[in-house]
């Protein structure tokens, strides 16, 4: 397995959470540019999804991942991108990995601070290559 470290800023949320924000799973995701099979096959309806972020980012483990998730976020809400990692941190956990796992919660709407930048900076640069 090859390293991959990650930081993600306000990227991801459960399908069923971003569904119920005011930007619907239909209205971004399923556009041709991101996963156009969630209006193609899957008519926009989270509960038919094969898959969802929680999945995605517990398959990420034993890998690093920093989220910062601002939290008034309005689009990738916070209960949503709480669920991702609550799923992901057993499996972090299961591979001795928990400290790989970590998260930021800054105040303020979808936004990428500075603050913020510098310290997903400082983390990938931090992460034993």
């Amino acid at each position: 397995m090859s390293l991959v470290i990650s930081a993600s800023n306000a990227a991801y949320n459960s399908f069923v959470d971003y569904a119920a924000s005011p930007y619907g799973v239909g209205a971004r995701w399923s556009l041709d540019k991101h996963i156009r099979r969630i209006r193609t096959i899957y008519n926009n309806d989270p509960s038919v999804m094969p898959c969802d972020f929680p999945e995605v980012i517990a398959a990420l483990a034993p890998r690093p991942l920093l989220t910062t998730a601002p939290k008034q976020d309005e689009i990738f809400v916070l209960t949503g991108v709480m669920k991702c990692l609550e799923t992901a941190g057993p499996v972090y956990e299961l591979l001795g990995a928990r400290d790989n796992l970590q998260a930021r919660f800054p105040e303020g709407a979808h936004n990428f601070c500075e603050s913020e930048r510098q310290a997903a900076y400082e983390f990938l640069d931090e992460v034993p290559k």
